[in-house]
């Protein structure tokens, strides 16, 4: 079955940046079977990112091409392309499960192959906000409000 192979524009742009003629001879292999097999994991050069839906990753040497099968209108759309830690670290993905970032937006919610529970949820919302390492020692996690400083702000005491 021959699929038909479409690209977001930064995509583009990545591919007319990249400045290494290997890579390239590569490209062109890889496009040649992402048109006839882009959903055949074989654990090695294609597979199949966990945790989404329709993601797929192609591996020439340390870039990756990170693409959508979609099934139903036989369409490989080209979304993403660079070194495995700069693509990886774009889409949110670690071996061990998705970043807190990825969980707590919900705008992409739908690419993810199960909803994450509210506990999931709450706790991606509260360690993308106050514990990322890029935060550190600029958000403190706010503490426990007492009732004395409650009182302190004038706040009526219906609202304890």
């Amino acid at each position: 079955m021959e699929w038909t192979l479409s690209f977001k524009d930064n995509f583009a742009i990545e591919l007319a940046q990249l400045n290494h003629k290997k890579f390239k001879k590569q490209f062109i292999e890889a496009r040649s079977r992402l048109v006839s097999s882009p959903n055949v994991d074989d654990g090695k050069t294609i597979k199949k990112l966990n945790h989404f839906k329709s993601y797929w990753r192609y591996k020439i040497d340390k870039y990756r091409i990170i693409y959508e099968v979609n099934e139903k209108e036989n369409n490989v759309r080209l979304l993403m392309l660079g070194q495995k830690a700069i693509v990886y670290k774009r889409i949110g993905y670690k071996k061990e499960g998705l970043s807190g970032k990825i969980i707590a937006n919900d705008d992409i919610s739908e690419l993810l192959e199960q909803r994450p529970t509210d506990e999931e949820l709450g706790s991606a919302l509260i360690n993308s906000e106050f514990g990322s390492t890029e935060n550190k020692g600029k958000t403190k996690f706010p503490s426990i409000i007492t009732t004395e400083e409650l009182n302190n702000l004038d706040i009526p005491k219906k609202h304890h």
